[in-house]
């Protein structure tokens, strides 16, 4: 049921990231941003034609590093707005990039079958996030702390690698109990 409806927010998701990326390319760096526009139209045309492997592969490739690049410069260009509310954008950042890639982990990366596509992908989907732009904040000691940690990468690996488990049939037990 919530796996269903997580596939109706990617199509959205596609749109919404195109728009970001075509407002962006008005303030800064106007082709790379227009090139993540039309990843993203291209991604939902994909998905919408029918067309299941080729959406596939294409999510897979090269959608996440678009997600990630647009919504962190969009952070980045919301930091530099108003330093004021820095806390907020800062929440609003961690939030969104910790659901971003739910919907693409579920709706493409769950449905590899084969053992060396996945392992690939998930090999893949590492490297985007190592390459994948970083947003930067110097006015609040805290914050610039717990964005230098990389917690956030940490966790975007966690919820990457649970959702891919179960997707691909596998039980993740997580040590949690204390030994008896």
């Amino acid at each position: 049921m919530l796996e269903s409806k997580i596939k109706r927010v990617l199509p959205w998701q596609l749109l919404f990231t195109a728009a970001i990326a075509a407002l962006l390319a008005t303030k800064h760096d106007p082709v790379i941003n227009i090139v993540y526009c039309i990843i993203s139209i291209l991604a939902y045309g994909l998905l919408k034609k029918g067309s299941k492997n080729w959406s596939q592969v294409w999510n897979i490739l090269v959608v996440p590093y678009a997600f990630i690049h647009v919504y962190v410069e969009l952070f980045k260009l919301l930091l530099n707005l108003s330093t004021d509310l820095a806390p907020l954008f800062f929440l609003l950042y961690f939030a969104t990039m910790l659901l971003s890639l739910i919907p693409i982990t579920i709706n493409d990366y769950g449905n590899i079958q084969k053992p060396i596509f996945r392992l690939l992908a998930s090999i893949w989907v590492i490297i985007n996030l190592f390459l994948a732009p970083q947003l930067s904040i110097h006015n609040g000691s805290f914050l610039t702390r717990l964005n230098k940690s990389q917690i956030l990468l940490a966790m975007m690996f966690a919820v990457y690698g649970y959702l891919v488990i179960t997707s691909w049939g596998y039980k993740l037990y997580l040590n949690t109990r204390g030994a008896s």
